[in-house]
């Protein structure tokens, strides 16, 4: 006679190897801090140049020189203040460098993979018939996190979307528990909705979806009790989120800072035309190539998750959050592969739900059809997981250290002049005071243009990168001398092949 405490042991076996598999790969995450964003990966992704710096730049530049704000520079941090404020700490016990960051963002990750993991977990049993025998999806869910080479890439830069990522799964944790009538909840869902607006943006995109679970969640679907009880969850929770919109929206505006927001809102512009919208979607489709082979298992897992939406309230909620980003990034006419990583999230967790339920109550009794497709479904993540971890496995064991290396001449060949201004005049600036120490200003998306830029903080260097910025270097010529001290390659794209540091000196007289 079978032993009825073997199964249990069984799937208890297999959980915890699941998770640790996944937490050896998360580990690899946190080496080569300060290595390259892989050369001749999929992704070309301009936030390797830029937006790590942009991003940390009110903590950078608080810890670096004491005071967040530059005055007609590039200022984000009035707008997307949260990202810099949960780096404040690490910065401050280990100062202010790029590997510090990237080490927030990782670290951002592990906390995804813990609320992807209790998500999941919450709602593992609410399609299964037998009790003693759950779902391990949330387990699933975790090892595909950790093994995909997108997220290895995206997750361990410091820029908006893991952190943007995060605090929507804990508004949805938040909406799941809420559902119960807790009025703490509430006021922490109304916290939050602001708190990750404040993050990234076009965290409202994802507002339908945590609207949806919280409807779910107070019943209502139900009756009319529940539909009042879902009017009141959304009074509170919107009340606190409209008083503290109102509050910081006060607060700019008493700093006099209305000017940058509205600067920061101006340089992320842009969105598709009537004319232009089915190319656009065409192309955002297309995309999803750069999930990698991911791509065709998170196709078949949203199809499969769509015959089961209405038994389970996580899986159109997945599907909300994913498709309301998705317009977005349609909308928005703007593709850039770290946008895909709010997506691809909920749909591997999407993924991790289908592909874990054939195997719920698979050893108690099952057809031989039953069977078959839990074996097909074993394979085939098996496979996947095998091979995707291979190319992340690839990405760890060969990094490069071009851009480290460049700041670090860089910061050599301004420390031999020590009677002339350190600060540097470069686009890329914020990402080289991350790796080096060094004051920077920058010449994009800046306040004021760059020559009264330039005036009022006087730079000593300019850095600009070859081929992509040479108008620009012309340009600045006419009221420059221009002088060039060094040209360093990095990464791999044609475009940004160089960074080439001048001497800058202001002329009196421009040239003719």
């Amino acid at each position: 006679m079978p032993d009825p405490a073997f199964k249990p042991r069984v799937e208890s076996i297999l959980r915890w190897a699941l998770l640790a598999v996944a937490a050896a790969f998360f580990v690899l995450h946190f080496l080569h801090l300060n290595a390259d964003f892989p050369n001749h990966s999929p992704w070309v992704d301009w936030a390797k140049y830029t937006d790590e710096g942009w991003y940390s730049d009110a903590a950078t530049r608080h810890f670096q020189r004491g005071h967040w704000y530059l005055p007609g520079d590039f200022n984000p941090g009035v707008v997307v203040p949260i990202w810099p404020l949960m780096e404040s700490l690490p910065f401050a016990l280990f100062g202010a460098s790029m590997a510090v960051a990237r080490a927030c963002a990782v670290a951002t990750f592990g906390l995804v993979c813990a609320a992807s993991w209790l998500l999941l977990y919450r709602w593992r049993d609410e399609e299964s018939s037998e009790p003693r025998s759950r779902s391990f999806a949330p387990e699933l869910a975790v090892l595909l996190l950790n093994v995909s080479p997108f997220c290895y890439v995206f997750f361990r830069l410091a820029v908006l979307e893991p952190p943007l990522v995060l605090l929507v799964l804990i508004a949805l944790l938040a909406a799941s528990a809420a559902g119960r009538g807790r009025l703490w909840l509430l006021i922490v869902l109304g916290v939050l909705m602001p708190v990750a607006v404040l993050t990234k943006t076009t965290a409202v995109a994802v507002f339908p979806a945590i609207g949806y679970l919280l409807w779910r969640c107070t019943g209502g679907t139900k009756d009319s009790a529940g539909r009042k009880a879902f009017l009141h969850a959304v009074a509170i929770a919107g009340t606190v989120a409209v008083i503290l919109a109102a509050v910081y929206t006060f607060a700019v505006d008493h700093f006099r800072l209305a000017d940058d927001a509205r600067n920061i809102f101006a340089a992320n512009g842009g969105h598709i035309h009537r004319s232009s919208a089915a190319p656009a979607l065409l192309n955002a489709l297309e995309d999803f190539r750069w999930a990698g082979l991911l791509g065709i298992p998170l196709c078949v897992g949203v199809v499969a998750a769509l015959f089961r939406a209405r038994r389970n309230p996580v899986v159109p909620t997945l599907l909300l959050w994913a498709g309301g980003y998705f317009g977005f990034i349609v909308y928005h006419a703007y593709r850039q592969p770290r946008y895909y990583l709010a997506i691809i999230v909920p749909l591997v967790l999407l993924l991790a739900h289908v592909a874990a339920r054939p195997f719920v109550g698979l050893a108690s009794s099952a057809s031989k059809s039953r069977k078959l497709l839990a074996a097909a479904t074993a394979v085939a993540m098996l496979g996947v997981i095998t091979l995707e971890g291979r190319r992340t496995i690839g990405y760890v064991l060969h990094p490069d250290y071009t851009y480290l290396n460049a700041a670090l001449q860089i910061r050599a060949a301004i420390a031999a002049e020590p009677g002339r201004s350190a600060l540097v005049l470069s686009g890329s600036g914020s990402d080289l005071s991350l790796y080096t120490g060094l004051p920077s200003i920058g010449d994009t998306f800046t306040l004021l243009p760059t020559r009264p830029l330039a005036e009022l903080y006087e730079p000593g260097w300019l850095a600009l990168y070859s081929p992509r910025e040479d108008a620009k270097r012309d340009e600045l010529e006419t009221y420059f001398h221009l002088q060039e001290v060094g040209r360093f390659y990095i990464m791999d794209e044609p475009e940004f092949k160089a960074l080439v540091l001048y001497r800058l000196r202001p002329m009196t007289v421009p040239h003719r």
